[in-house]
């Protein structure tokens, strides 16, 4: 193993092993903030791999979200979080009955 400087940041604290980059520790933990917010973990799932098993359009994507993370990525915008999720779920209902009035 040779250690040196983290592709991401520079860190000398990068490793890489068998001609595999492992990233430096402080850019672990970034990364995973980035690509697995805890707020967005609910129980097993991810909220985004729900989203996409339920091939769920933006509107209802957005809506599924907000109420997953309503209080738990701000405990103080619990409220704004569902009012987000309803302006999409009103913004689809608007879509759908768009339809129906033609």
């Amino acid at each position: 193993m040779n250690t040196v400087g983290c592709g991401l940041c520079g860190n000398s604290g990068a490793v890489f092993a068998a001609d595999k980059f492992v990233e430096c520790p402080q850019c672990a933990i970034l990364r995973e903030t980035v690509n697995h917010p805890s707020h967005y973990r609910i129980g097993r799932f991810e909220v985004i791999e729900v989203i996409e098993d339920w091939k769920l359009n933006f509107s209802l994507g957005n809506a599924v979200k907000y109420i997953a993370r309503a209080g738990k990525k701000d405990p103080l915008k619990e409220v704004e979080d569902l009012e987000k999720a309803a302006w999409y779920i009103q913004r689809q209902i608007d879509y759908l009955k768009s339809f129906k009035s033609e």
